[in-house]
């Protein structure tokens, strides 16, 4: 975990008084209680799949902002895998928790989830990725507030038409190389792209299709793809995992070429936060992010109105994702949460205060 994390986390434990939650089943990680004291003695459950991750920190600190407007007490817990997250939901029963939002990294079957949550008397809404049924479907029973995937990967092939008309650079010596990934998700994400490209103008026998799931293969990819087109010398780059797209940037920049003949634009979270970050200016140009903080604020609000009203949320939620350019990075992290607000500037010293 990193060191901003661990005193955030100390934080929470200062906030948070003596009391504390029974200890959770083996392989479960519980956080420290939030630092709200419920008005209504409500407990809400935030299953997140680790603590070691930026964004994931802000999507906690917006649901929290909703425990602390609606006055219930969040408990966040951290869980992986169907394993433990049967203990996180133990744990949430046993401290009477009504519900959890369950957030996912990646599609995981939830049959059996399902039953063990309505045992508990557990409402369940999945964040990010769905709880899936036997045929890979979202599950009928759990709400789920994620990307459209269409719209995260037409709105990063948009971009880069944008940016290859922006640069006039000449279809004849321009590339583009879409990497996928091995998710479930990836191939909608990449026709949607492919659509945004070529839609936009961009001609088809200059677009190339390969995998990577990091950097890598983002790397290798991009290096066979280079080597065989010594023709190009400018390159668009989209890919479905952050990492990937970066390893080809790396890669390209090896290879002699500049920030003004590379635009990349990927779907991720913290590595292309933090790649548009680099002071050192870079192809790398946007990152659209599938679940914002935001959307764990909107999942923590329908689920506190599903367990205290009887509105049950609708089966799907669907979002555009966030897409954050390098030119407004700063801005768009400090509307989600992600950066803090600068501090106001020292007032200015009066004649009193000086020195003779």
């Amino acid at each position: 975990m990193s060191r901003r994390h661990l005193l955030g986390l100390a934080l929470l434990v200062a906030l948070a008084g003596c009391a504390q939650p029974p200890p959770p089943p083996p392989g479960t990680t519980a956080l420290p209680p939030a630092p709200v004291v419920a008005a209504t003695g409500l407990q809400l459950g935030f299953i997140v799949p680790t603590l070691d991750d930026s964004v994931i920190a802000a999507q906690i600190a917006r649901a929290q902002e909703v425990a602390t407007a609606k006055g219930f007490e969040l408990v966040p817990l951290v869980a992986d895998d169907e394993a433990t997250l049967r203990g996180a939901l133990a744990t949430l029963a046993g401290r009477g928790a009504k519900g959890a939002v369950v957030e996912l990294n990646a599609r995981l079957p939830g049959t059996d989830l399902l039953a063990e949550a309505r045992k508990l008397d557990l409402k369940l809404i999945a964040l990010g990725q769905p709880l899936v049924d036997a045929a890979g479907q979202p599950l009928a029973g759990v709400p789920w507030n994620g990307p459209n995937e269409s719209t995260v990967g037409g709105t990063s092939g948009k971009m880069l038409t944008d940016r290859y008309h922006l640069q006039g650079w000449d279809p004849a010596t321009t590339g583009a190389i879409a990497l996928s990934s091995d998710a479930p998700e990836s191939a909608e994400r990449l026709a949607a792209a492919r659509f945004g490209l070529l839609d936009g103008g961009f001609p088809s026998d200059r677009l190339f299709e390969a995998a990577a799931d990091d950097a890598a293969g983002g790397a290798a990819a991009m290096t066979t793809l280079a080597s065989s087109h010594g023709e190009v010398r400018t390159w668009l780059v989209y890919a479905d995992r952050d990492t990937a797209a970066i390893g080809a940037v790396r890669t390209l920049e090896a290879r002699g070429l500049g920030n003004e003949e590379i635009r990349a634009v990927a779907v991720g979270g913290e590595p292309g936060l933090a790649e548009l970050g680099r002071p050192a200016d870079s192809g790398f140009v946007a990152v659209v992010l599938p679940t914002p903080p935001s959307a764990a604020a909107e999942a923590m609000t329908d689920l506190e109105h599903w367990v205290t009203a009887a509105g049950r949320p609708a089966a799907q939620r669907l979002h555009s994702g966030l897409l954050v350019t390098r030119d407004a990075r700063d801005e768009i992290m400090r509307a989600e949460g992600l950066l803090p607000e600068p501090a106001p500037p020292a007032p200015p010293a009066s004649a009193d205060s000086k020195t003779p």
